[in-house]
């Protein structure tokens, strides 16, 4: 078992009730029922409900965590669509409005893979601070998409962008494994990768949230919206950013894993719906 570290000391930051940001990408799906006056697929705007965005999380990362929400447009202009490791031919150059081309190469399975030297970290690996605000200025990192079950029901999804992912460190391991493992100062990470996507869903009824669904890797954990286990602040959701991994957990502190103080980041302020 190896653990994932947090802490729990709270930075400076300000006012969080602030209305939802341009930069946040947006996505409202087709309802798998069907639509009435009520719809939010019913207008000509499409707009997003107040309440999506009333109860949308707080991410609190690691204080110590080199690796932050990142740029969308950043990382597609860093990175080279591949196929089998060939580069895609007789594409545009790409950007958040013609990405869905990749959903039509035919040839294999597309990768964005990195033009530079991932190994030597370069700058736009490492993403953004978010200000004292919450904030990630003139970057997308957050994308939030709304799946309308009914009417009354709306799902929406927070996604959450980092450019790379630090997997577990395998030799933070428990007793008794631990005396069998010579720790070094950096340890030893298992699981990079170069793109990482983390979300949390809210469950809506009636405009009142009533579920929300941490992610966490491949797998996750899901809590009703009085669980006791949730934190809370002016009746928004705490999420605690795993230190290089960015699983999404619902509290601070150590987290055993199989083996495979944070600084507040606002997604819903930061990104594209």
């Amino acid at each position: 078992m190896a653990r994932q570290r947090f802490f729990a000391t709270p930075l400076c930051y300000l006012n969080v009730f602030l209305v939802i940001a341009s930069r946040c990408l947006f996505v409202l799906s087709e309802p798998i029922l069907q639509k009435s006056t009520s719809s939010i697929l019913a207008g000509p705007n499409r707009t997003v409900p107040d309440y999506v965005k009333r109860y949308a999380p707080l991410v609190w990362l690691h204080s110590e965590d080199p690796f932050r929400p990142a740029d969308l447009l950043q990382h597609i202009r860093h990175t080279t669509p591949t196929a089998n490791r060939e580069p895609v031919p007789d594409l545009p150059d790409l950007d958040l409005n013609n990405l869905a081309l990749l959903n039509n190469v035919s040839s294999g399975q597309v990768a964005l893979t990195s033009n530079d030297d991932v190994t030597a970290l370069p700058d736009w690996l490492l993403g953004q601070l978010p200000d004292a605000s919450g904030r990630i200025v003139n970057a997308t990192p957050c994308v939030v998409i709304l799946v309308e079950q009914s009417p009354r029901d709306v799902d929406a999804f927070f996604f959450y962008f980092y450019s790379y992912d630090r997997g577990a460190n395998i030799t933070q391991v428990l007793e008794p494994l631990n005396r069998l493992i010579e720790d070094t100062e950096h340890g030893m990470h298992f699981g990079d990768h170069v793109g990482d996507w983390e979300h949390n869903m809210v469950r809506f009824r009636d405009g009142k949230p009533n579920g929300i669904y941490y992610s966490q890797h491949s797998g996750g954990a899901a809590y009703d919206w009085d669980h006791a286990d949730l934190s809370m602040k002016d009746g928004r959701p705490l999420v605690f950013s795993a230190y290089g991994s960015h699983a999404n957990y619902a509290s601070s502190g150590l987290v055993a894993l199989p083996l495979r103080g944070p600084r507040l980041f606002i997604p819903h302020l930061s990104g594209n719906a």
